[in-house]
């Protein structure tokens, strides 16, 4: 019994799944489909055809996976109004319908509803086959609107969506874009200006680099011709012209032909004569608006393109060039040398460490190394890599021009070597070399300039002038100013200056053990504590303004003239900090007078050099060499007279005193005092005349004086 039942109910959930599969969806469709006012073919579209009573026909052609107005112009369709429209095609239903059969019954028909003449008529095409749909009147409620059906038979009610899509000028229905063509894909930038230069410029793109192939091989600013491209990218069409007039346009033979090439398309920009400003009173005067039209297309129309803009592509073979004259990587840099007339060469070399180094080869003599200073290369190379031409001279000098500008002997000649581009020297690949020379110098409205070229072309620039100041062949202007830099567990345990004519002490102090500067310095001025303690963060750190000679002599040259040292300065030094004897270690450092107020000159025979003390170091021991000789500010009253008191005026005439009185006083009803002599004004004798004798100072009593 429970067998039977158990297959009725099997046999009865087949039967039902069987109905829902082969039933189910046939009338999910009918529902679907019931709203729907196009078939599904309309999804496939290819072409679309917009007739209306006062307009000329619109039509809309796919090529590939673009749309193209095709009439009145032939055209690219603006991708997001196209899509829009399309959309709404394939996603049109009707809010309610009824069959056109019916209208006799009701006395109408179907011109009441707009729909004989339609007001508007669609054609969709897909291949060969077309379907109409034709578009009436609004409705009462205005916001909907009739249709008729494809097939004639059913009259349906839409919401106005479709109209909104449709109501878009055939202007704002084309795409305003001219070039398409992004930067990254693009691949060249040819210029060709109208006669008379007929001059042509073509750039292409050489890996991350641009590169001019034509007028002549060089390299172009990238960031320039980047800007450009994107600028053409930015161009929009202002306005199409119906019935262009070949001669006003000037599109026969335009101004500036733009080609824009990219992966396996591109884009011809044609710009001719500019449009009469009295047409167009609210044009900018940032901006032009040419005439222009794109080679394989018919339409003509304008353009609103920037003065920079225009200016840049019409000098496009300076404009669009690389300004700068070295085009290196410092990481790959190896050596630099420099060169100058009658002066040895000066080399850098960078080590395995990274670290530089300076020598200068002199002729018959073994060049010694000394280290360079990181901060002064870094600079060099900062500024040889920013050189840039300010001008461009000459692409095709004369020799005699290159003699002219000084390039039969350069006043700098700067060689630069670089690693291959695989990172190796090894082998048969030789290292990388580039000459820059720079010729003698000019002055241009004032400005003053050099001559520069880089060997292999030809090429002659001008530079700034000021770059000869930065290359500079003296081989100590590049070594390393730091002479020493204790370690942090070094100690300076003495100080000994004295002058070296007479032998006198001017400073000596020398710690006792465990003793600190502060203690030691506390009877000392506030001046001199001062200056020592500066001092010896100077000596700790011992650094060179400049260099004046790379040998140690006793007699330098000061102002021309050999003249011996002033003073002599001892300095003790405690390398582990603990003052030992045998861990202490002595400095000593010669002195030259303090020039101009910021110059001094010192020599030290353990780094065998002389140089120019850094303005620290300058003033500290000035203020020990000098400061106790300062007489310090004068006193207020130092420019007058010394005034007497009257009392010591008085003594000093055998008077009695009268200085509870002032001159004006009456004592006792007397005249009055006259002013004692040295608060009088000094007035100057007549040299001829005998200085007369002062008048006797009338005697007062002491009671009236008092009074």
């Amino acid at each position: 019994m429970r067998t039977k039942v158990t297959l009725v109910l099997l046999f009865l959930n087949v039967a039902l799944f069987y109905y829902i599969f082969q039933f189910a969806p046939p009338w999910a469709q009918l529902q679907a489909n019931s709203a729907a006012v196009l078939p599904t073919q309309v999804a496939a579209i290819e072409r679309l055809e917009i007739r209306s009573q006062s307009a000329a026909p619109l039509v809309f052609e796919k090529r590939g996976d673009t749309w193209y107005v095709g009439a009145p112009y032939d055209w690219p369709a603006d991708r997001n109004a196209i899509e829009r429209l399309i959309n709404e095609l394939k996603l049109l239903k009707h809010e309610t319908s009824f069959e056109v059969s019916k209208l006799p019954d009701t006395g109408q028909k179907l011109a009441d509803y707009g729909l004989d003449p339609a007001i508007l008529t669609l054609v969709l095409g897909t291949g060969d086959k077309r379907i109409e749909l034709k578009i009436g009147t609004a409705t009462q409620v205005q916001n909907r609107f009739y249709v008729l059906s494809p097939d004639g038979t059913r009259i349906h009610v839409i919401g106005r969506s479709l109209m909104d899509a449709l109501a878009l000028t055939p202007t704002q229905l084309r795409d305003p874009v001219l070039v398409d063509i992004p930067v990254f894909e693009a691949r060249s930038l040819a210029v060709q200006v109208a006669a008379p230069g007929n001059l042509r410029v073509r750039v292409a793109r050489s890996g991350q680099r641009w590169m001019f192939e034509s007028p002549i091989q060089t390299r172009a600013d990238k960031n320039a011709v980047e800007l450009a491209l994107n600028r053409l990218r930015e161009l929009r069409v202002a306005s199409f012209c119906d019935t262009p007039d070949s001669r006003a346009t000037g599109l026969e033979t335009p101004s500036l032909r733009l080609t824009v090439e990219g992966n396996q398309r591109r884009v011809i920009l044609l710009l001719g004569a500019p449009v009469p400003i009295e047409a167009k009173p609210g044009v900018s005067f940032a901006e032009t608006e040419l005439f222009a039209k794109l080679e394989d297309r018919a339409a003509v129309f304008t353009v609103m393109v920037d003065d920079a803009l225009l200016a840049s592509l019409r000098n496009a073979q300076t404009e669009l060039r690389d300004h700068r004259l070295l085009d290196f990587e410092p990481a790959r840099l190896t050596s630099i040398s420099l060169r100058s007339p009658g002066q040895p060469e000066v080399a850098l070399q960078r080590l395995e460490t990274g670290a530089w180094q300076v020598l200068a080869r002199q002729p018959a003599e073994t060049p010694l190394p000394q280290a360079a200073d990181s901060a002064l290369v870094a600079r060099l190379i900062a500024q040889l890599g920013q050189l840039r031409a300010d001008t461009f001279q000459s692409d095709a000098p004369f020799p005699a021009d290159l003699e002219q500008w000084g390039f039969n002997r350069p006043e700098r000649e700067v060689t630069l070597t670089l690693t291959p581009e695989n990172g190796s020297l090894s082998g048969a690949t030789a290292a990388p070399t580039i000459t820059l020379q720079i010729g003698t110098t000019g002055s241009d409205q004032g400005k003053p300039f050099a001559y520069a070229r880089v060997a292999g072309p030809q090429f002659i620039y001008q530079v700034r002038a000021d770059i000869l100041d930065e290359l500079s062949v003296s081989a100590r202007h590049y070594r390393e100013r730091t002479l020493r830099a204790l370690p942090p567990g070094a100690r300076i345990t003495g100080l000994n200056l004295t002058r070296t004519t007479d032998s006198s002490v001017v400073f000596a102090r020398e710690l006792a053990t465990g003793q600190t500067w502060e203690t030691a310095l506390a009877s000392e001025r506030p001046e001199t504590q001062a200056a020592v303690i500066k001092l010896l963060e100077e000596l700790r750190t011992l650094r060179a303004r400049d260099f004046v000679r790379d040998t140690f002599t006793q007699q330098p040259e000061i102002d021309g003239q050999p003249q011996p040292w002033v003073y002599q300065l001892d300095v003790s030094i405690a390398l582990s900090g603990a003052g030992e004897e045998n861990q202490v270690t002595h400095s000593v450092l010669f002195l030259g007078e303090r020039q101009g107020g910021t110059t001094q000159l010192v020599g030290s025979a353990e780094f065998n050099t002389l140089f120019h003390a850094t303005q620290s170091f300058v003033d500290a021991t000035f203020a020990l060499t000098f400061g106790t000789r300062d007489p310090g500010p004068p006193p207020p009253h130092a420019d007058n007279a010394e005034v007497k008191t009257p009392k010591e005026e008085a003594k000093a005439t055998n008077a009695p005193s009268a200085e509870k009185n002032t001159p004006g006083d009456k004592p006792n009803g007397a005249a009055p005092l006259p002013a004692p002599e040295s608060t009088r004004p000094v007035q100057p004798a007549a040299p001829a005349q005998p200085a007369p004798t002062a008048p006797a100072l009338p005697t007062a009593k002491p009671a009236a004086a008092a009074r």
